[in-house]
């Protein structure tokens, strides 16, 4: 039986935290992809590569302003605003050539008012009230970002309910992965579990709208790609699958381990539950790890699922030789699962060559 699971934190942080997953999992062959069971949302021209929507809006007068411009012949919409006397309007261009939404000539006054702009599109397709959505679009400021910048230089993605904003990747509560693509191109994900009340069709934002921000903190230009949206039902959690093994888990006394430790926790559909709590711990004495992620650490800690329903942490290894358990415990989940480390050393006096078993 589907149930609308809570929604998510970040990993390591407390409730109402975020995380980012910054390329570890592409650097260590993990894919995400197949771990959960989602269905694609249309979001015409997510590619920007239909020839029909090209066009540019906004720039020009000093001061103007306009809410949801056809572009081209659409769907996307463009939304810009200028401040009157002070400040001209962002240009706001979509090409199809580039298959690129830009948004360029983003300025500030002396009082540290800005101007602003965004594209939105409006779906097909309502919001159904349990089922959990995740809206990625890949940005690149020119910069990496991370999720400091993410909720005070005003870039970023947000779902809507006809104009209010319902998960937006610049307010800490929502559920937000931001990896690295190449260069200084990220995918930015949200996700958002449809509460009872929000209705209507389904409303993307992609948008530069800096807030306070001084002269020299600005992007001259954002670039959006590749947007998409999917839709998964999230049942009760039912399982927790070890991702990490082998190699990837050995490391000298004193020195960190080259892999990560990642867990999946899904429901008995296989789909990964997102901002569930998970608990790490290692053994207190004898050969051991400190664990970590997102600023926690210590021999337990907890942290939360990602968009995916991946839980990830690092681990540095003690100055003791040999091999031992990491369990693993999700909430409401009464069943642990263990990761299996091992700690050697160059010492002689420390046989780590083969381990007996595990503590």
């Amino acid at each position: 039986m589907k149930m609308n699971a809570q929604s998510g934190w970040g990993a390591g942080a407390q409730p109402g935290g975020r995380r980012a997953l910054v390329g570890m999992l592409v650097a260590m062959g993990l894919g995400v992809t197949g771990m959960v069971f989602a269905d694609p949302i249309s979001v015409p021209n997510g590619d920007f590569s239909d020839p029909g929507n090209t066009g540019t809006v906004g720039g020009g007068v000093v001061g103007g302003s306009a809410n949801d411009v056809l572009i081209g012949s659409g769907p996307w919409l463009g939304t810009y605003r200028g401040l009157l006397g002070l400040l001209a309007p962002p240009t706001l261009a979509i090409n199809h050539n580039t298959q690129t939404a830009t948004i360029t000539g983003i300025g500030v006054n002396l009082l540290g008012l800005g101007n602003g702009g965004y594209f939105t599109q409006t779906l097909g397709q309502n919001w159904q009230t349990g089922r959990f959505y995740v809206f990625g679009a890949d940005v690149d400021a020119g910069t990496l970002l991370n999720l400091d910048l993410l909720g005070s230089s005003g870039v970023g993605i947000a779902l809507r309910a006809g104009n209010t904003e319902v998960a937006s990747s610049s307010d800490p509560l929502s559920l937000l992965d931001l990896d690295l693509v190449g260069g200084t191109l990220q995918r930015v994900r949200i996700g958002y579990f449809a509460e009872p009340g929000v209705n209507g069709a389904i409303n993307l934002k992609l948008g530069y709208e800096p807030q306070g921000v001084a002269a020299v903190d600005l992007f001259p230009v954002v670039t959006f790609r590749n947007v998409s949206l999917e839709v998964r039902d999230i049942g009760a959690p039912t399982a927790v699958e070890i991702l990490t093994f082998s190699d990837m888990l050995q490391a000298e006394v004193n020195q960190p381990f080259a892999g990560k430790m990642v867990a999946l926790v899904r429901d008995e559909d296989g789909d990964g539950i997102p901002g569930h709590a998970v608990t790490f711990t290692a053994p207190a004495t004898g050969a051991s790890a400190t664990v970590s992620a997102g600023g926690s650490s210590g021999t337990s800690i907890t942290v939360y699922t990602d968009l995916d329903g991946l839980a990830v942490v690092g681990a540095h290894a003690n100055a003791v030789a040999g091999c031992y358990r990491v369990t693993v415990q999700a909430e409401d989940i009464p069943d642990t699962s263990e990761f299996h480390l091992r700690n050697y050393s160059f010492d002689t006096g420390q046989d780590s060559v083969f381990c007996n078993g595990y503590q």
